[in-house]
């Protein structure tokens, strides 16, 4: 039987100030209807350095939107890097949920 592959819920759970590391934390749960959930925690700097070494503080939309674009990176990277012992379907339904961001 063929899996139908949707695309995940990605859902922000917090966002934290973290004042001693200059970073915001960003916990998100990613929900794939067909293998289950993926939880990560992210500390994510609260600067960044631009074109021309300006500085931009992120906001805590930025930043959360910084945490989503490292966790599908993960997630793909994860899929690619283990096939040899991760289930086919997983992987399958990881690359699939993520078409446009694979390399």
């Amino acid at each position: 039987m063929r899996m139908k592959y949707t695309k995940p819920d990605i859902i922000l759970q917090s966002v934290t100030r973290l004042e001693e590391q200059n970073a915001w934390e960003i916990k998100m749960r990613v929900i794939f209807r067909n293998i289950g959930s993926h939880i990560l925690t992210l500390p994510i700097p609260m600067e960044k350095i631009l074109d021309g070494g300006v500085r931009h503080t992120l906001t805590m939309s930025e930043a959360a939107d910084e945490a989503q674009r490292i966790i599908i990176t993960d997630l793909l990277a994860t899929a690619a890097l283990n096939a040899d012992w991760l289930d086919e379907n997983v992987r399958a339904a990881i690359y699939n949920a993520f078409p446009n961001a694979r390399p």
